[in-house]
């Protein structure tokens, strides 16, 4: 079945709200066509969702997705999670460092394609973009389809009591400590030193999410704007606890500058406290000293080439990370 334009779109939002009598808010729209690409399929799965819920709030629609996406998967997602669970590790593998470029697309040649990303294409987990968006690109078929892969290939490690999540601070050791470090070094995303900020962000999402205890909760790319989205949220309670945002390389002093304004907008808008981290690699020269403002907390961590070993340094603190 062909993807929905943005146009049909529009209009199956509005033939909702004549039928129900109900506006769906311009927000939930906003997010529901992101989330779906217009993918009919994870499309309906949104809409139903709202339909069920009624939430009017992009950051409680975050928490809903969470926490109940995975009742409302159709044939579709339920076809691809069998069809990964059936992969060799390698191929895993391979997926995994697709979901670090995320909702983005990458280039390819279409007419020479490796036999996994034909398979990938033909369940439906990729899809080829359409010539306005460039040829020769491929993309995860939508945020739904994306989320679900996402839970399936990355590792999990066991949950922390409650009393273990002491600040966000040791959260993010807590989560170095788990990750794995081959989950971090990809090619495909690799940047002139070492991995992108992408690639650390999909491998602490992946692990906080499992690490932390049922009455708290990490949200991946929690938007304020269209193009504008806080990289890892965590709640306590359904109560804001802290957010992060994730850069690489940041060594001078005017490469913080706009990163640091980003966090202040994110901590004004969600009322909360911001961990701007950034990773910077162990060959290089160390970041100068920035002031931030109150409400945004910079965090500094370097790693080696193999992303085995972490320093976290703060104003107060320096911490040492082995990753077994």
């Amino acid at each position: 079945m062909p993807f929905f334009t943005t146009e049909e779109l529009g209009k199956l939002f509005r033939l909702y709200s004549e039928f129900f009598d109900e506006i769906i808010p311009i927000d939930i729209q906003s997010v529901i066509m992101h989330e779906s690409f217009g993918h009919p399929a994870s499309f309906m799965i949104l809409l139903k969702l709202y339909h069920d819920h009624r939430t009017y709030s992009p950051i409680e629609w975050n928490r809903l997705l969470k926490e109940n996406l995975e009742s409302y998967l159709n044939g579709t997602h339920i076809k691809i999670i069998r069809a990964l669970r059936m992969m060799k590790s390698t191929d895993l593998a391979h997926v995994r460092d697709l979901t670090a470029i995320k909702n983005e697309y990458w280039k390819v040649d279409l007419s020479d394609l490796n036999e996994i990303d034909k398979y990938l294409l033909n369940i439906g987990i990729l899809v080829p973009l359409t010539k306005d968006r460039g040829s020769n690109r491929i993309s995860f078929t939508s945020n739904v389809i994306f989320r679900v892969v996402f839970r399936e290939v990355w590792p999990k490690p066991n949950s922390l009591q409650i009393q273990d999540v002491k600040d966000p601070l040791s959260l993010l050791v807590r989560a170095l400590q788990n990750i794995t470090p081959t989950t971090i070094i990809n090619e495909r995303i690799r940047n002139l030193h070492g991995p992108s900020e992408k690639a650390f962000q999909a491998a602490v999402f992946c692990v906080m999410n499992e690490l932390l205890p049922t009455s708290m909760d990490c949200l991946f790319e929690v938007r304020i704007r269209e193009h504008e989205a806080l990289d890892l949220m965590v709640i306590q309670d359904n109560n804001d606890w802290c957010g992060y945002e994730f850069k690489v390389e940041k060594i001078f002093s005017a490469q913080f500058k706009d990163p640091v304004k980003q966090a202040k907008r994110y901590a004004e808008y969600f009322r909360m406290n911001i961990y701007l981290v950034n990773f910077y690699h162990d060959g290089g020269s160390t970041p100068a000293v920035v002031n931030v403002p109150k409400d945004v907390t910079l965090v500094n961590v370097k790693y080696n080439a193999e992303c085995t070993k972490f320093t976290i340094n703060t104003i107060d603190n320096e911490i040492s990370i082995n990753v077994s």
